[in-house]
């Protein structure tokens, strides 16, 4: 009896555009710092980002996570927390973010979204760069802004120590 197998091949489609931004913002970002994403494709960007820094010195948070209740697949609806602006500034604020990154196209039939994306336009954030999104269906950018108030991610450790003194 003979035994054989065949090769099958499989395309796999690549995103691009989600792994540009990361290497873009880890070329920026101080350690430590706060990166957030709003994107269709937001999974390339965050394994990328994880990929370069094995040792987790930054931290990515979705802002979806922030500001929508999403139940399992958007597509199922969202739900969309009730928050306005001056709460979504405060929220922004908060975490410290150094950069931005959005997809302007992602979710933004809600309400809290919509006010987030206007934010953006505004003092203390400015656009940085436009990054397109190499994909099949339609045609998206990522929008990288960096937020110009960031305090320092890590503030610089002060130890007090008294020198030792070495012989008699």
């Amino acid at each position: 009896m003979l035994l054989g197998y065949g090769l099958i091949t499989v395309q796999v489609d690549t995103i691009e555009g989600p792994k540009i931004a990361a290497d873009r913002i880890l070329e920026y970002l101080p350690e430590g710092g706060n990166v957030a994403i709003s994107a269709h494709f937001d999974g390339p960007f965050i394994f990328r980002l994880r990929e370069q820094d094995p040792d987790r010195r930054y931290h990515i948070t979705r802002i979806d996570k922030l500001l929508l209740n999403i139940k399992i697949m958007p597509t199922w609806g969202l739900n969309p927390n009730p928050l306005n602006e001056n709460e979504i500034s405060k929220l922004l604020s908060s975490h410290n973010f150094s950069y931005i990154i959005v997809d302007p196209t992602d979710y933004m039939s809600a309400e809290p979204m919509r006010i987030f994306a206007q934010l953006l336009l505004q003092p203390p954030y400015i656009l940085t760069d436009t990054i397109p999104v190499i994909a099949d269906g339609p045609k998206r950018v990522l929008l990288i802004y960096k937020n110009t108030a960031v305090r320092n991610a890590a503030p610089p450790v002060t130890i007090q120590q008294k020198p030792s003194v070495l012989g008699p």
